[in-house]
Formats: C-alpha cells, sequence, structure tokens
C-alpha cells in the first residue's frame, strides 16, 4: 500500500459508484482522503482515457491538495499549476481540476514547454525526463512566490521546496522550509509532520 494510508485509507462504499465518491466535505482534516478518491475515480471512470500507475495518480493528487497546505502572501482566487515534462500529470491533474470546479479551491492547470516558469504560475512541477534543465527552472522560481515541486531525485536539497521520493514502491515527501520562506511560503505544519525536512 501507499505511504500515509492512514490519511488515505476509504470506505469501499466509495468505491462502489462515481456519484458517491464525488460528496464531498468541506472539513480540511479529511482533505487527504478526498483527493485520494478523486485519484481512484480517475482510475475507474471511463471517461478518462489514460492508463496510468497509482503513483502517477497519487503525486496528481497530492499536487491539487497542496494548496490547502500552503499559504501564499496574497489571497489567491485562482491557483495556476504549472507543469514541465510530465504530460501524464498534466492530463490527470486537469481533470481532478475539472470534476473539482464546485470546490473551495479553483486550480487552472497550463503545461510548460520550456524551464523558465511564468510568473503566473503559483505552482511549478518538473517532471523526472527534464532533470537536464533542472538548474534553469530552479533559477527561474528563486525568491519568487512560486512552490516548486518535483520528482527529481533529491530536489529539496537541490533547491526546490518539495519533492517527491519513491522508496519501495511508496511514494514519501521531502521539504525544505527554508526555501519555502524564501520564497515567502508558508507550510502548514500538518503537511511538515508527514515529511522528510531538509535543511
Amino acid at each position: 500500500m501507499l505511504e500515509y494510508s492512514s490519511l488515505f485509507s476509504i470506505e469501499a462504499t466509495c468505491l462502489n459508484g462515481y456519484r458517491n465518491s464525488m460528496v464531498i466535505k468541506q472539513q480540511k482534516n479529511i482533505t487527504f482522503i478526498l483527493f485520494y478518491v478523486c485519484a481512484m475515480i480517475i482510475a475507474l471512470t471511463p471517461k478518462c482515457a489514460y492508463s496510468l500507475d497509482t503513483q502517477e495518480q497519487v503525486k496528481s493528487v497530492f499536487l491539487y491538495n497542496f494548496t490547502n497546505f500552503v499559504a501564499w502572501p496574497a489571497a489567491l482566487n485562482t491557483v495556476q499549476v504549472c507543469i514541465y515534462g510530465d504530460e501524464k500529470i498534466t492530463g490527470i491533474l486537469g481533470f481532478i481540476a475539472s470534476q473539482m470546479e464546485t470546490s473551495q479551491i479553483n486550480i487552472k492547470v497550463r503545461e510548460m514547454h520550456a524551464p523558465k516558469v511564468h510568473q503566473k504560475c503559483n505552482v511549478a512541477y518538473i517532471g523526472k525526463k527534464k532533470e537536464s534543465r533542472l538548474k534553469e527552472f530552479l533559477k527561474s522560481v528563486e525568491g519568487k512566490n512560486i512552490l516548486s515541486v518535483s520528482d527529481i531525485e533529491d530536489f529539496a536539497k537541490k533547491g526546490g521546496i518539495i519533492g517527491f521520493v519513491t522508496r519501495y514502491n511508496k511514494i514519501k515527501l521531502q521539504i525544505n522550509p527554508s526555501t519555502a520562506q524564501k520564497s515567502s511560503l508558508k507550510i502548514s505544519s500538518r503537511l511538515l509532520k508527514l515529511a522528510e525536512i531538509i535543511k
């Protein structure tokens, strides 16, 4: 099973149908559960044209859900999530966002075709296959109010804020609070408790 299984555990009834799975509650203490359900919807819904493994789904769910646990200097009505180098995550995340339009978070997903992050991006993700462009990517987000995320090895140690780490087929988080502070971003203590802290 996935790491954080206690947070991602869901009742079997949630998998019985699309309608039951899409019941959205507002309490933040169940936010992780809700968005894991969204990932399951993607796997089960005929409308989805993707054949995806669980890790890709969970990374997408995390990207969506980080907006609940990160505070930007100014309140955001819309969160722009920009993806560079991972078409599958772009597709999954876009699907989740389209299904959650009635939620309290308004998220727009943009695909990037170059490592330079647009100033309108609030969250920027660089995929592993673009590791050769990492320095350019990090330089473009340095000091800006942009949450940088990646599955590139040691991303949080190399200047990024949140890194996905896969160990024994389980996804874990590495977070660099110092880098987040330099970007004027405040990460919730609840999220920090789930992660390995990089100093």
